[in-house]
């Protein structure tokens, strides 16, 4: 059977709690996606050192410095518009635009902002998210606090699920490790 094409655009791949969950669920979802990420900047080439060739060479970067994006949105939306996805999933605002532009160009592409907060984090961040929630098939989020914040702030005329990272569950009892007096820790801060 033919895997579904997925495309996810992010704006990096660094060290931050959105870009980590992502690169935490590249292993399934390469498993089960003909899968594309779209990384509109720089990937820390240490976030993605312990995935295999094949997971790796699912990224795909178009690295034009911040100040330039909005002169270079249309020839990235083209680019991911080539790439032919079946499903389009966007996280964070520069993903956001390139996402919305690209649904604009073919309808037929399921589309799903990932939306990560509940709050803006400045005007660009509000336009473009609202853009893409506004011409969303599907909205994802990451809390229940977030699911309430789209709905009951944004009004998307779509499903909104949130989607847990967490892929190993919690014990039901905490152990902590004996305490032998062979290995001594100790934190000193000096100011």
């Amino acid at each position: 059977m033919k895997k579904r094409r997925l495309l996810y655009i992010i704006h990096d791949i660094q060290l931050g709690g959105v870009e980590v969950a992502l690169v935490s669920a590249i292993p399934k979802l390469n498993e089960h996606y003909d899968l594309t990420v779209a990384v509109l900047g720089q990937i820390d080439p240490k976030m993605i050192s312990h995935l295999s060739d094949s997971q790796r060479s699912c990224f795909k970067t178009f690295n034009y410095p911040l100040i330039s994006y909005p002169f270079n949105i249309f020839r990235i939306a083209f680019s991911l518009l080539k790439m032919k996805p079946d499903i389009m999933i966007s996280s964070l605002w520069r993903a956001s635009l390139a996402g919305r532009i690209v649904k604009a160009m073919d309808r037929t592409i399921l589309f799903i902002p990932f939306i990560h907060s509940t709050t803006f984090f400045h005007q660009f961040d509000k336009i473009f998210t609202l853009l893409a929630i506004r011409s969303a098939d599907q909205v994802f989020t990451d809390s229940s606090a977030t699911t309430n914040f789209v709905k009951k702030e944004h009004f998307p005329g779509c499903p909104v699920t949130a989607i847990s990272f967490f892929i190993q569950k919690s014990p039901s009892e905490k152990s902590n490790p004996s305490l032998d007096g062979d290995i001594v820790r100790h934190a000193y801060i000096h100011h």
